[in-house]
């Protein structure tokens, strides 16, 4: 049940435009779930160092870590997808 989760959970985060399968399962490590509680991020900024955090502590293999500026274009765009999933 927790891989079929995580599965849902980077399939909808993929959904947003520029959101590869990479930094799905690491925004979903980071404790986002789904396109709504991507959108509902206060900013990019504290994202952008949890992920940079998480990616480090966890010996992840993300290479290429996204910056603020393309974390804040994700938000803005998870913002106009409608929710379809419930976590």
């Amino acid at each position: 049940e927790f891989v079929v989760r995580k599965w849902v959970s980077m399939g909808d985060l993929m959904r947003v435009s520029g959101v590869d399968c990479q930094s799905a399962e690491l925004m979903e490590c980071c404790g986002i779930h789904s396109v709504a509680d991507l959108a509902a991020q206060p900013g990019a900024d504290a994202l952008t160092g949890k992920m940079n955090r998480v990616n480090e502590e966890e010996h992840r293999t993300t290479h290429e870590l996204p910056g603020p500026s393309v974390v804040a274009a994700w938000i803005e765009r998870a913002k106009s997808l409608p929710a379809v999933i419930s976590v």
